[in-house]
């Protein structure tokens, strides 16, 4: 049995979405009576909203995966690796989600002015799923692991607005000349066996919520 927290964060969604597809037994609650666990995934609890952390913590869960925020330092860490057997650590870059505070604008055939020239690696909520998955029914190869987590590519908000609009089919800005970056494996490639997904099919995935 696999505990997932907070089914409507994107990511649990794609991870449970998974392990049905596998035929994996899951519970999204906490249970009312004691229930075996095997592993559990969790997202840092919104404070608002009822978490499962403190029944994975308290119930001897074997394995826990954690995905912390994007923001660190995480508190919850020290409680996970201190308390949990054995743990999982996720460190997603920012998601390629962001993109999706531009789908006001490019609904109306215009394109968003980048604000900032830093490059980041966006990471697409799939990939961060599969390895959860991965994380979750191969505890022993992925036991007491930290992963940093990042997409393929380190793009500026040019670019990223750039693919936008190939992707939907709008005015394409220039592209600015700059020499060409090398971009290393990924901790997602090395993990799952395949590269990361690029920004381009995050934009290709989500063209429907973008337009």
């Amino acid at each position: 049995m696999y505990l997932v927290t907070d089914p409507h964060h994107p990511v649990s969604h794609l991870v449970l979405h998974t392990l049905h597809t596998r035929r994996q037994p899951t519970l999204t609650t906490c249970p009312t009576h004691p229930t075996p666990i095997t592993a559990a995934f969790l997202t840092c609890p919104d404070p608002h909203t009822p978490t499962t952390l403190p029944y994975a913590l308290t119930h001897h869960t074997p394995h826990i995966v954690y995905l912390a925020t994007t923001t660190p330092p995480d508190p919850l860490e020290d409680l996970i690796t201190r308390l949990t057997p054995t743990w999982t650590l996720l460190h997603p870059a920012p998601p390629a989600s962001h993109a999706l505070r531009w789908a006001p604008l490019l609904r109306t055939g215009h394109l968003p002015t980048p604000r900032t020239h830093r490059p980041c690696p966006l990471v697409h909520e799939a990939d961060l799923a599969d390895v959860a998955v991965a994380a979750l029914t191969e505890p022993r190869r992925h036991t007491h692991r930290t992963y940093d987590l990042t997409g393929p590519h380190h793009l500026t908000e040019a670019d990223q607005i750039r693919i936008l609009a190939q992707v939907l089919d709008l005015p394409t800005p220039p592209r600015p000349h700059r020499a060409p970056a090398h971009e290393p494996i990924t901790t997602i490639e090395r993990v799952l066996g395949r590269p990361a997904r690029s920004f381009r099919q995050w934009a290709a995935d989500h063209a429907a919520d973008l337009r």
